[in-house]
Formats: structure tokens, sequence, C-alpha cells
């Protein structure tokens, strides 16, 4: 049991980073070509490379349930085109332990997918905000050990 296991949930666990991965490039894309009409001033294409790039582990965060479920569709859909579950089943291996050995490596993504969201996406989405909003402004900001300094034109504020 332990290589069908394996065996199925490899095949899973391929299709859906396949499918997360195709999905995020497509929103990547489509953000960057947003982000190109936004170009003036300081903002520049690097920065706004920077912004789009940032903002990856929330685009991944936010669609990797849909990645996930793709990912069952094709990863079965791939065992079933070879008449594989048909084998399977015929072995004698129950729909429970099938359906065990796909969502193991489902489960497993989505513990990654709540990590993401909680402790990457947060950071991930305040630095490319702060990125944004410093290249379109003609402002600085300084963290120090005392607090934060902000740099507008030529007036200092300290928070």
């Amino acid at each position: 049991m332990r290589r069908l296991n394996q065996y199925v949930g490899g095949t899973v666990m391929m299709a859906t980073l396949g499918s997360l991965i195709f999905i995020v490039f497509i929103f990547f894309i489509s953000m960057m070509i947003g982000e190109l009409q936004d170009l003036k001033g300081g903002y520049t294409l690097n920065k706004a490379l920077v912004f789009v790039l940032w903002q990856v582990p929330n685009m991944i965060y936010e669609n990797l349930t849909f990645a996930a479920f793709l990912g069952c569709i094709i990863g079965l859909g791939i065992h079933a085109d070879a008449n594989e579950l048909v084998i399977i089943r015929s072995a004698g291996v129950s729909m429970t332990r099938l359906l065990w050995a796909v969502m193991r490596p489902v489960l497993l993504l989505m513990v990654i997918g709540i990590l993401i969201g909680e402790y990457i996406a947060p950071v991930s989405l305040q630095l490319s905000e702060g990125v944004k909003a410093s290249a379109k402004t003609n402002a600085g900001v300084l963290k120090s050990g005392s607090g934060l300094w902000y740099i507008e034109n030529n007036t200092f504020y300290h928070f």
C-alpha cells in the first residue's frame, strides 16, 4: 500500500504543483501588464517587477485551493486514462484507501498554504506596497532603533 500511496500521491502532487505554477504565472503576467500602466516618475520597470515579485506568495496563497482541485482532477485523470484506477480497484483497494492516497499530498500542500498565508504573505504584501509607495512618492523611510523616520521633500517625520 505504501507504494500505491507514493505512486498516486506523487502524480497528484506533481499535477497540483504544475497547475499552481501555471496559475501563478498567468496572474504574474496579468499583474505585470497592469503595473506597466503605472510607470511614472521614480516607479520604473525594475521597481514594478520587484512589486509583482513580492506579490507572488499572496498569489500562491489565494490560488492554492483551486490548484489542489485541478491537481486532483488531472492526477486522477492521468491514472484513469491509463486504466490504472480500474486495476487498482480490481486489486481490492477500497475507494476510501484511494481517496486517502489522493488527499495526503493535498493536505500537506494545504498546511504549507496556511503557513504561507499566516507568516509569509502578509510580510511580502507589506514590502510590496512599501516598494510601490516609496517609488511613487518623493519620500524615504528609515527604520532606526528609536522609531521610524519618514522623509518627504524637505520635511522629516519621526514616529
